[in-house]
């Protein structure tokens, strides 16, 4: 091997050697969830703003839904649709959850963790909590059964590094045997700030019966029906830890609100 040969060899592996060490490591997809987990379950308040999207077979809904935390119990929710507006407080002793078109509310007491509170949310006010920012400042962290977890890509954006991370929740029974379908979970995350910027959720298909009316019979009978539900929740607006005081927990019904039993079923 002549002295040429030698020197080009020496200084492509020393081009490599540069390389190996600016390449930037992909992060783990389970470290950058537990750190997201963990930053926001260290926030004593926070606030969001977020456009989301539904999509079913009965057609799309958009919503524009405004979030204040402020631990150990306090939440105001509201959401403006297209069908009108609804409130939702839990003051640190009550819960309330308010709709003005109607002008009546229910109210019950509130549970002395945020933990209890979503699940207020669910029974109470029939919405439903998605793995985003209230869900992780309320301590929850996502299920043991997570399947099939992994990065999509990294990119920058306005010198901020950014990670989507996908992951599949399985079909579970709960107490009261209700089977729940697989669903795949997406989430744009900041990595500089560990912020959820958009988090989205795509169901499997799935059968519900609905009644229709059968020609030959003369009567309404069960039609199975395949769907799918997609949710997209894109964070306009956020803020870590900010000053909150308890007016922010309010909710300022008009005159003549009527108290009910629940809202659902109008009474």
């Amino acid at each position: 091997m002549n002295i040429i040969s030698l020197s080009a060899i020496l200084l492509l592996a020393s081009q490599c050697h540069v390389l190996a060490v600016v390449q930037p490591v992909a992060p783990s997809p389970q470290k950058v969830m537990k750190q997201c987990e963990r930053m926001y379950a260290g926030l004593k308040s926070y606030t969001e703003t977020a456009d989301v999207t539904v999509h079913s077979p009965s057609g799309v809904a958009q919503q524009r839904v405004k979030v204040i935390v402020m631990k150990p119990n306090y939440l105001f929710i509201s959401v403006k649709a297209e069908g009108g507006v609804r409130e939702i407080c839990s003051n640190g002793k009550q819960f309330t959850v308010y709709v003005p078109s109607v002008n009546r509310y229910t109210l019950s007491k509130t549970a002395p963790t945020l933990a209890g509170v979503l699940s207020l949310l669910s029974t109470h006010a029939q919405m439903g909590t998605i793995f985003n920012g209230l869900f992780f400042t309320a301590g929850e962290v996502l299920p043991p059964n997570l399947a099939q977890i992994k990065l999509v890509r990294t990119k920058q954006l306005r010198g901020q590094e950014y990670a989507t991370i996908s992951a599949m929740v399985p079909a579970s029974k709960s107490k009261a045997h209700v089977k729940s379908v697989d669903v795949k979970w997406t989430w744009f995350i900041n990595l500089n700030t560990n912020q959820i910027v958009r988090t989205d959720a795509l169901s499997s298909p799935f059968s519900i019966t609905m009644p229709v009316l059968s020609k030959s019979k003369g009567k309404m009978v069960g039609h199975s029906v395949l769907m799918h539900v997609e949710v997209h929740s894109s964070v306009v607006k956020s803020a870590l830890n900010p000053p909150l005081s308890l007016s922010a927990f309010v909710i300022h019904m008009k005159p003549g609100a009527q108290r009910v039993g629940s809202l659902s079923k109008g009474g």
